[in-house]
């Protein structure tokens, strides 16, 4: 008897409560739904011996390090530049 009653009074609160909670969002999603992911960055790692073959792979110049944004007249000289191999 007590316990059917106990569950009749939950549920009852449990509606009322969610109800109100609703009503006071203004009826807003607390979440962004997404149909998909996009990635704004990789990192990608390998060993210091591929680092130009692997630059190559991803289309960038096999010279490290890249030349500066600032700077876009000027590349790195020979001496910084990773082997390939």
């Amino acid at each position: 008897d007590y316990v059917l009653l106990g569950l009749l009074y939950g549920a009852g609160f449990g509606i009322v409560f969610g109800l109100v909670s609703y009503g006071l969002t203004g009826r807003r999603r607390d979440f962004v739904s997404r149909q998909d992911i996009q990635a704004s960055r990789y990192d990608v790692l390998c060993e210091r011996e591929v680092l130009g073959k692997a630059r190559k792979v991803l289309g960038l110049s096999s010279a490290w390090p890249p030349p500066l944004d600032s700077d876009p007249g000027t590349g790195p000289d020979e001496s910084t530049a990773a082997p390939n191999g």
